[in-house]
């Protein structure tokens, strides 16, 4: 073997060196805002789970020091579930109002003007709409509705 065939060696072990070391940095840093995620977990937050279920939280028990779970509310006042979930199943906290907002005539009444925006700054890079294009959109929404039912 000559010089080049260990240059070569050297340089894919460099790399492949580099990208484990990349992936584990990234990894300890997804870990780190995970459980900083875990710590702010108080009762009435409303949170959804890897499954996509959204509801609030009612109570946090800890189980054993490693196990720790959630009693977490779903469903409205008259049809109301609860689900016992392992926190690891906490995707993330819901606080924006218009994450989950419907946006119907009354809605677009009583709601203030929002800027039309899609930056990743305005509300986690939401699209957001003004009440014209908010209007648009629903009557869009209600015709095409209307369309499926007549079928």
């Amino acid at each position: 073997m000559g010089p080049m065939e260990f240059i070569l060696i050297g340089v894919l072990v460099l790399l492949f060196a580099l990208m484990i070391f990349m992936q584990t940095r990234r990894r300890k840093t997804m870990v780190a805002q995970q459980n900083e995620m875990f710590e702010r977990l108080r009762p009435g937050m409303r949170i959804k789970t890897v499954a996509g279920t959204i509801g609030r939280i009612k109570e946090i028990r800890e189980e054993s020091p490693h196990l720790k779970t959630i009693l977490m509310e779903t469903g409205t006042d008259k049809n109301q579930s609860y689900l016992l979930i392992d926190m690891q199943a906490v995707l993330t906290i819901v606080d924006d109002p218009f994450q989950a907002t419907v946006i119907t005539e009354e809605t677009m009444k009583t709601q203030p003007a929002l800027p039309a925006t899609t930056s990743p700054e305005a509300a986690d890079g939401q699209v957001q709409m003004s009440d014209a294009e908010a209007k648009e959109f629903v009557d869009k929404s209600n015709k095409s509705r209307a369309k499926k039912n007549s079928k």
